[in-house]
């Protein structure tokens, strides 16, 4: 399960208020507080929380094995312990997710899971399963989502990008952006595009 007294919050978040939410799931190996100082630039109007992985890896956490021994079954609980938390949270309104690489994995699953608890999702560098299926629901609802990599990504390999892109553009309206020389980590011009996406969600 995913611990609450490790989630930071952006600003003292109180629950069922109204400000917009949108939740952020790191990478295999990092932590809640790597990539804290991302909200400052993002839209004012959100309260972003930063989850901590369920698993202890070297690091930091994580939110399923990363080698062959993952099951599809981790990683659909991976994703019903962010839903969980944000029941344990009185998170009711939907909300928005964001996950970077393993992350993002768990942040499409929730969505996959429960399309109507989100307004938004966010892919940075990350990567879906090839045994995730299309779903009817999620195709019903088309919410926006951000797809944003880098083009020399050593750690996604193309074949990886080609299935995640293929279910995204399937089962999401998606926004792409791709960052020519940028690797596995993000950059300025990505933080700008991310920035905008959030407020075209939130103006919407």
């Amino acid at each position: 399960m995913i611990d609450p007294d490790a989630v930071r919050w952006s600003r003292p978040h109180e629950p069922g208020g109204e400000r917009p939410v949108l939740l952020v799931l790191h990478g295999h190996g990092m932590t809640e507080s790597i990539g804290f100082e991302l909200h400052r630039q993002l839209p004012d109007a959100l309260d972003v929380a930063f989850l901590r992985g369920p698993m202890r890896r070297k690091g930091g956490y994580g939110w399923f094995p990363l080698d062959a021994s993952v099951t599809t079954e981790q990683i659909e609980g991976s994703a019903r312990y962010v839903l969980d938390w944000m029941d344990g949270a009185g998170l009711t309104a939907p909300v928005g997710i964001l996950g970077f690489s393993q992350g993002a994995c768990t942040a499409l699953e929730a969505v996959r899971q429960a399309p109507g608890r989100f307004r938004y999702a966010v892919n940075l560098s990350g990567f879906v399963s090839p045994l995730v299926p299309d779903d009817a629901a999620l195709q019903q609802q088309r919410l926006p989502a951000l797809y944003a990599r880098g083009s020399v990504d050593p750690l996604v390999p193309q074949v990886v990008v080609g299935w995640t892109r293929r279910w995204m553009q399937a089962n999401l309206q998606l926004t792409e952006r791709v960052y020519p020389g940028l690797g596995h980590n993000v950059n300025p011009e990505e933080i700008a595009d991310l920035s905008a996406f959030l407020s075209e969600q939130l103006a919407g």
